[in-house]
């Protein structure tokens, strides 16, 4: 008797049983189910036909299954999700596995965070290149706590210096 590996047989498995949409979000660890079991769990995200409730990549996958993996910095993944959400503009996102938009901190005061964040005070390795996420607050505007779009000085004033944030 030939046994084909888990993935493999689940895909023939599910390719004649289930269209590509019902599993997206879901999961099904065993054989011979005529429905999904769950959602997939929150910090995870599962693509369509994922045999795992917390899919990553690791040891027990093939790499071209794309079932879905870990939920990387700079967004969140609540359960059931296909993709990552973006961490929210204001705020950062700075583990694995974040689980839901409660869990995003609110970047510093002096920069802003336009959304993917990793940092509290994103700036990146070259400081004055906007970088993925936000950047340090730009001469002539300000930026306080959880702010995602930097505000113009008020009229009749003005901030010579980068970073301010009042």
């Amino acid at each position: 008797m030939i046994v084909l590996p888990v993935s493999i047989q689940f895909i023939y498995y599910n390719s004649l049983t289930f269209s590509d949409t019902t599993f997206i979000g879901k999961f099904c660890e065993s054989f011979g189910r005529d429905s999904v079991q769950s959602d997939c769990d929150a910090g995870f995200y599962c693509k369509a036909k994922s045999y795992m409730r917390s899919p990553l990549v690791s040891l027990y996958t093939v790499a071209t299954d794309n079932i879905g993996d870990i939920c990387p910095i700079g967004s969140y993944c609540s359960s059931g999700v296909t993709e990552p959400t973006m961490c929210t503009p204001g705020y950062y996102c700075p583990n694995e596995m974040m689980d839901a938009y409660l869990t995003s901190l609110p970047c510093n005061k002096g920069y802003y965070c336009d959304g993917g964040a990793e940092s509290p005070s994103p700036n990146g390795p070259f400081p004055g290149i906007a970088q993925i996420g936000g950047d340090v607050c730009p001469k002539g505007k300000y930026c306080v706590t959880a702010t995602a779009v930097p505000g113009d000085c008020p009229t009749g004033s003005y901030l010579p210096y980068k970073g301010a944030w009042a």
